[in-house]
């Protein structure tokens, strides 16, 4: 596995520490650098960034992680990620999907969905398997619940999503909800803003544990003993935020099983990572 951070910094100090070739200019102020993590410009980066008073010192943090096709292969189970989010959301087009009345106070988890997703079909992209709304709801082809369903794949099922008025049922897309239990994430895992804030003060934290950070930053690690061993499944934890219509999600790691029919039936829309079951 190679991995490298991707920050976005101002100009003129990458200029004046860097090199200007190493990064990506993204507008006249900013400019995308990417290196190894191990690359001792990211010490010295780190450093800038804990010894400087200004908050906007640096903008998007984030790791980026390769693999061989071997170690994909290999893994027991595999973090997966949907490519692309969209709005609307559900919400924008009913504001009774949800019941809110039991959420927690601190992070926002909780809602209960009460009535069927509906989406504007318009927004919905074409050319995918998998799409994800702004307020984390899952949308899956109807081509990938039928793999599901005749491969006998375990921990999901699906329900029908209706246009933006309600009126029709859309042909193409289902909701996907994940049913299988990955428990837990292990403590092992390193949660935090990005790579140079690891959130020591608890601000992206739930006291009473459904959100364990705004990120997940190192490769995820799952409990095998809380793993109900299913195909696809979420953690029972979350990350990211509750802020408008934002909301915290679930990490789903899938099996070998799966991937490899995702790859033999060219699905689309999602990717995966190595994920480890300790």
């Amino acid at each position: 596995m190679l991995e490298y951070i991707e920050i976005r910094l101002p100009r003129k100090w990458v200029i004046k520490h860097l090199k200007e070739a190493i990064g990506k200019a993204i507008s006249s102020r900013t400019i995308s650098v990417v290196l190894p993590s191990e690359d001792p410009n990211i010490a010295l980066i780190r450093r800038l960034i804990e010894n400087t008073k200004n908050n906007d010192f640096y903008h998007l943090g984030w790791y980026i992680r390769k693999y061989s096709k071997s170690e994909l292969e290999n893994a027991e189970i595999l973090l997966f990620k949907f490519k692309t989010a969209f709005e609307p959301c559900a919400e924008d087009c009913n504001e009774y999907v949800y019941n809110y009345s039991n959420i927690c106070q601190h992070c926002g988890c909780g809602r209960v969905q009460e009535k069927p997703l509906q989406l504007d079909v318009k927004r919905l992209l074409a050319g995918k398997d998998f799409a994800r709304t702004i307020a984390d709801e899952w949308i899956c082809s109807r081509n990938f619940a039928s793999i599901v369903k005749s491969e006998g794949i375990t921990g999901a099922d699906f329900a029908p999503i209706l246009t933006c008025d309600g009126k029709k049922e859309i042909e193409k897309w289902v909701q996907l909800n994940v049913t299988g239990k990955a428990g837990r994430m292990a403590d092992s895992n390193v949660f935090g803003k990005d790579p140079f804030n690891l959130d020591i003060k608890g601000e992206y934290k739930c006291p009473a544990g459904h959100v364990r950070g705004l990120n997940i930053l190192s490769e995820v690690h799952i409990d095998r003993r809380e793993w109900d061993g299913s195909d696809i499944a979420i953690t029972s934890d979350m990350v990211g935020l509750r802020k408008g219509l934002l909301a915290p999600s679930p990490i789903i790691v899938i099996t070998q099983r799966l991937y490899r029919l995702l790859k033999l039936h060219k699905v689309t829309g999602y990717e995966v990572e190595v994920a480890h079951l300790d």
